[in-house]
């Protein structure tokens, strides 16, 4: 793999992880002000992180791929290790926490209300809540990319042939309602999927040139007046007007990486690339400690757009400090068990 594109990947997985804390920090309130401010944030802004992080997952993936069975067999692998042992293990400590906190009357306050009555469900209900819509709710990221490798043969083969079809495919029934999901899959994951496939077989590198600086303002700047509409929009009607959601998205995916590329080099290369082993730890702790932060800073925060504003930093900023706080002492005193939790990352 070329260098620069490594580098890049690497010094970028803990910036797009801080954007997904970002997402998840967002709480609905009665303060205009400040739910055009975290809408622009966590609902456009940051919305980037997912669509990138689908398109490294496939480029990763499809890079030196062929429909040879052995290569097709330690691809799979590997990716037991990497997705399928972390997604079963952080959903089962996520639903033990959530049935402790149920169960616990001074600590209902702090459980995720919008969950049923855990020691009430049936066997399959369980299952559901294992395998289809992940209780670690964040973990339909991988539930989607788990499904997305098994049809890797599939989707190689489709892309070989026709380039980026299933991705436009992908963008038609992710604007139908009926079939804006199918079976908890969400489409979105295959549109950024295929793009990720196609770069890795296309072996170009245009994607690691940097874009000139005149050009790159110039997008940043529509970027950012569309971002400004999205906002507006989502605002006064909670919906995206989804051909522009996703045509900002792909702009700012390419304003992300060209910023990141012109960073390789610097003194971030080196901060970000260590903060990087810390990614997954962060991806897997971060939501049940911010619906905590959130519930517990209701306590003593006020309603006012200051007061909103500082549970919003808390709710971005105490995850990722006790996240990687936990992962460094995991680190320090269970290697191999730190290892396995996150998929043998960041090792």
């Amino acid at each position: 793999m070329n260098q620069v594109v490594s580098k890049t990947i690497n010094i970028i997985r803990f910036p797009l992880m801080l954007l997904i804390v970002v997402i998840h920090a967002y709480s609905p309130g009665d303060n205009t002000g400040f739910n055009y401010l975290q809408t622009f944030f966590s609902q456009v802004i940051a919305r980037i992180a997912v669509p990138l992080f689908f398109i490294i997952s496939s480029f990763l993936l499809f890079f030196n791929y062929s429909l040879n069975r052995s290569i097709i067999f330690e691809k799979l692998s590997k990716r037991v290790k990497t997705l399928l042992v972390p997604f079963l293990f952080w959903n089962l400590v996520v639903f033990g926490l959530y049935l402790l906190l149920q169960e616990l009357p001074f600590a209902q306050k702090f459980s995720n209300s919008n969950l049923p009555v855990l020691s009430d469900l049936t066997f399959d209900e369980y299952l559901g809540f294992l395998f289809i819509h992940p209780i670690a709710n964040q973990f339909w990221f991988i539930r989607d990319l788990m499904i997305l490798v098994v049809l890797s043969p599939l989707i190689y083969l489709i892309t070989k042939k026709t380039g980026i079809l299933l991705s436009l495919i992908a963008l038609i029934l992710v604007s139908l309602p009926q079939l804006r999901e199918f079976l908890e899959f969400k489409w979105p994951s295959l549109l950024f999927f295929n793009i990720g496939c196609f770069l890795a077989l296309t072996h170009k590198s245009n994607y690691q040139y940097l874009i000139k600086g005149k050009v790159l303002g110039f997008l940043t700047l529509i970027y950012l007046i569309i971002a400004g509409f999205e906002t507006w929009v989502y605002v006064g009607r909670q919906v995206y007007i989804l051909f522009l959601h996703y045509l900002n998205i792909i702009i700012g995916l390419v304003i992300f990486w060209n910023i990141f590329l012109r960073a390789i080099d610097s003194r971030i290369n080196g901060i970000f690339g260590k903060a990087g082993k810390y990614s997954f730890i962060v991806y897997a702790m971060h939501v049940p400690i911010n619906v905590f932060v959130i519930r517990l800073s209701g306590l003593f925060l006020d309603m006012s757009f200051s007061g909103l504003v500082t549970r919003y930093l808390l709710a971005i900023l105490l995850p990722v400090a006790l996240s990687i706080l936990s992962g460094k002492i995991l680190d320090k005193i269970w290697p191999g068990f730190y290892s396995l939790i996150i998929g043998n990352r960041g090792q």
